[in-house]
């Protein structure tokens, strides 16, 4: 039985990149096309790509931590995510008996 499995949203790596960076990449692809297409090579179109667009980089890391899975790369298969309810039941019960002073 497995209890996980690789989560979809970041393909197991626990963290994604932001959204403002992926938009920043598309941006600096763009403009490398636009510059091959008027005759420049894939190498010196690539450096003034990034050479203009530098300046408008995203004020924020590259990648953050999944929220799909918080970090960790793995979910809980069905199985998982019925034995962690079972489990929060009754440490909750647990939990609750201890704040009214019972065993």
């Amino acid at each position: 039985m497995k209890y996980e499995k690789p989560c979809t949203a970041c393909n197991g790596s626990g963290a994604v990149i932001s959204t403002a960076w992926t938009v920043f990449f598309e941006r600096v692809d763009k403009l490398k096309k636009k510059y091959i297409a008027e005759g420049l090579s894939s190498l010196k179109a690539d450096e003034k790509a990034w050479d203009e667009m530098r300046p408008s980089e995203p004020d924020e890391p590259l990648e953050h931590d999944c929220d799909e899975c918080g970090g960790r790369g793995m979910v809980p298969t069905e199985e998982g995510r019925q034995i962690l309810e079972f489990v929060e039941k009754y440490l909750a019960d647990k939990r609750r008996n201890s704040d009214n002073g019972l065993p």
